[in-house]
């Protein structure tokens, strides 16, 4: 299977990462059920949400039958949600990155987006995001092609402590 991947660039630090997403009804690969109506909605990328979930009003604009159920456990208490069987494509306009069937919950979360994108997406690649020169860049592909590893620096015991206490290593963050 071919990787394909989307990037997204902030000229700003931020710790919340957002990008369009495209929502429909489920397909069978390489069978759109669209008929030239692309449905955008605000997704919000979320490493702590176990199931991706949509909002009220893409259940309105798509008007999906129930497919099951879920139990969800978040920070506004446990509940039983409905889930729905749909086709998500990852943003931006040009890529080719859908998952044309993944089962998602009801979930309506403040109104800062209608799509919550979580690791049962995440997890079908690989993810990174960089903070440097006051810009944050957020790259995702699917599926995974190789793993990332940041070689940890190693620091002598006897070395100054890297937090920048002046105390040495061994006595202070080891």
């Amino acid at each position: 299977m071919k990787s394909e991947a989307i990037t997204i660039k902030y000229d700003y630090i931020t710790n919340v990462i957002y990008s369009d997403v495209f929502v429909d009804l489920h397909f069978e690969e390489g069978h759109s059920q669209r008929q030239g109506n692309i449905n955008c909605f605000r997704g919000l990328w979320d490493t702590g949400a176990n199931i991706t979930g949509i909002s009220s009003r893409v259940i309105q604009a798509l008007n999906p039958q129930p497919f099951g159920a879920t139990h969800i456990k978040g920070t506004n208490g446990d509940r039983d949600e409905t889930t729905y069987l749909i086709s998500l494509g990852l943003a931006p306009y040009d890529t080719t990155l859908i998952i044309p069937a993944i089962e998602v919950s009801h979930c309506d979360f403040g109104g800062r987006a209608d799509v919550l994108i979580g690791t049962d997406v995440i997890f079908l690649g690989d993810m990174a995001i960089t903070n440097r020169k006051n810009q944050t860049w957020f790259t995702f592909r699917a599926p995974s092609l190789q793993r990332f590893d940041f070689k940890t620096v190693k620091i002598r015991e006897d070395a100054g402590c890297t937090c920048g206490s002046g105390r040495k290593y061994k006595n202070c963050c080891k």
